[in-house]
């Protein structure tokens, strides 16, 4: 039973039939005015409603006229003008106009042996590195081996990383997905995903990338938790498993959640650090209340929780940050019908401004902003 309710949560954000919903004929992307200023930021966000972009670090959203084809996933942008996105139908798209067009790299991809996947996100370390995270066909129950695609030259190749699997019993050689990535400016990463049967899965490498063991079983419990918080990296050798905490590349690992004000029902969904001391998790907890931001100034050694305006409900599924002041929180009110929330700020969460979104945007799920 928690495995399956595991399951539908991960592919909760694509809906009845996990299409994206189309733009109206009428939508487009407004110039910037005066009050968006370049010092905001322009974030970039995929959720049910498709691609959208904000010129103004967040606090206005426009639904972008072209957002890709096939049930758009993840994204990422390295700046305002070049991104990517994946799909759940295994499709990468490349962008450098700011997302008003799209060419398609899916046909760049050689050497995955399984014929279906589905991509769940995409992360790049510069203008030409990057990775694209996904797994056997969702549809039944992840049916096929974890993927991490790997390209060296902007996407005009994507190969599959070779994956070596520990003791974790599910995980090979199939039926498991990838959804999440860093890695540390040594080249060390860290990767998590979900085995079907077997409950989360983690991902080292030491190589860049090229290479990833599965190191599942070398993790405290606090890691292996159903809601695990995703993953970061910083500096050299700092990796974090939601609270849980590995400071020498993922040799040992230390639970800091007790540094955090107990709760019961939070559930962390996305942790992001903008050094190896300042960082941000957001997630959810019960339904009265409003969705946890936990901000730490001291790598973890203590959370604390930041405040959003009053009256706020729903789950938040991710954030990012530019420095250790202007940020970015996106998700979803569930109490009004999976509608988008969203919430910015420019004093490292001292205080938080809700979003305005146009009508009837719905979930939003995964967040990216660049100067």
């Amino acid at each position: 039973m928690h495995v399956l309710a595991f399951v539908l949560i991960m592919l909760a954000g694509c809906g009845s039939d996990g299409r994206v919903a189309n733009p109206s004929p009428t939508a487009s992307v407004p110039a910037p005015t005066p009050t968006a200023t370049a010092a905001a930021g322009r974030a970039f966000a995929v959720g049910l409603s498709g691609l959208l972009r904000s010129d103004d670090g967040g606090r206005t959203w426009s639904v972008l006229p072209q957002s890709g084809q096939g049930r758009v996933s993840g994204l990422d942008f390295l700046d305002r003008m070049i991104g990517w996105t994946v799909s759940n139908e295994g499709d990468i798209f490349h962008t450098t106009d700011g997302g008003l067009t799209f060419s398609d790299q899916g046909q760049n991809i050689t050497g995955v042996t399984h014929p279906t996947f589905a991509l769940r996100d995409v992360v790049f370390l510069d203008a030409q590195r990057g990775f694209a995270l996904g797994g056997g066909n969702p549809d039944p129950m992840f049916s096929g081996p974890p993927l991490i695609l790997v390209t060296a030259d902007a996407g005009a190749h994507w190969t599959p990383a070779a994956i070596g699997y520990g003791l974790h019993p599910g995980a090979a050689p199939g039926n498991s997905i990838v959804g999440s990535v860093c890695l540390t400016t040594n080249g060390v990463g860290l990767a998590h995903g979900f085995a079907t049967w077997a409950g989360n899965l983690f991902l080292r490498s030491e190589d860049g990338g090229v290479h990833w063991w599965d190191i599942t079983e070398r993790l405290p419990e606090p890691a292996l938790a159903w809601w695990a918080g995703g993953v970061a990296c910083a500096g050299e050798a700092d990796l974090w498993i939601g609270l849980v905490h590995s400071s020498d590349g993922g040799q040992t690992w230390v639970d800091q959640s007790a540094s955090a004000s107990p709760d019961a029902n939070r559930r962390l969904n996305r942790i992001t650090f903008a050094d190896s001391l300042t960082g941000w998790a957001v997630g959810e907890t019960a339904a009265e209340a409003p969705p946890p931001i936990l901000h730490t100034t001291d790598g973890g050694q203590h959370w604390i929780v930041q405040v959003l305006p009053p009256g706020t409900l729903g789950r938040l599924t991710s954030v990012a940050f530019l420095d250790n002041t202007r940020g970015v929180a996106v998700g979803s009110d569930w109490t009004t019908g999976q509608g988008a929330i969203g919430f910015v700020t420019e004093d490292g969460g001292e205080s938080w401004v809700a979003s305005s979104f146009p009508t009837g945007i719905q979930a939003v799920w995964d967040v990216s902003l660049v100067p």
